[in-house]
């Protein structure tokens, strides 16, 4: 199944996914800081492989609260290096900060959107087994990301209800 519309209430097997899911499938602003109002805590990120090569920097990283091991989120990035500023470049090198925090933190008074959103569900092994859940079936959320004007890359995110409990 295919979803375009993030606004169409997502159904699984005729049961709506639980409300953090929904709100996370729908959003539209930064995944860290909806995450983190949920969590009532800082988000951290294991990256799990990162490169740059044509100018894009690839990230792999899970997001999670208390430990790697038990992750809310895996995301893959395909960021833009002529799109980075000097800092956001070294932070994102050097650093395991959320991708989010990054770019909030350096760009506070502008506005940081997700465009082009698609969400798809799908059966996904080897994101399941870096999620570290049962079920396969997970979430996959597509977007492009901007600050004002500017797109810094594409983000995918991946998460199922499990994952989404470790909160």
């Amino acid at each position: 199944m295919r979803y375009s519309n993030v606004n169409t209430r997502i159904m699984n097997n005729h049961e709506t996914l639980n409300d953090l899911a929904e709100k996370l499938i729908e959003l539209q602003n930064s995944t860290t800081v909806f995450l983190e109002s949920f969590g009532k805590t800082n988000l951290k990120a294991q990256i799990n492989a990162q490169s740059e090569e044509n100018s894009i920097i690839r990230r792999n990283t899970l997001l999670f609260f208390d430990s790697p091991e038990s992750p809310i989120l895996y995301c893959i990035s395909y960021l833009k290096r002529d799109r980075l500023s000097e800092m956001e470049y070294e932070l994102l090198m050097k650093t395991n900060i959320p991708i989010g925090k990054i770019f909030i933190d350096q760009n506070k008074d502008k506005k940081i959107a997700k465009k082009n959103i698609t969400i798809a569900s799908t059966f996904n092994v080897a994101a399941a087994r870096l999620l570290n859940v049962r079920s396969s079936f997970l979430y996959e959320k597509k977007y492009d990301f901007y600050i004002e004007q500017r797109n810094i890359g594409r983000i995918m995110e991946f998460f199922n209800e499990e994952s989404l409990t470790r909160r």
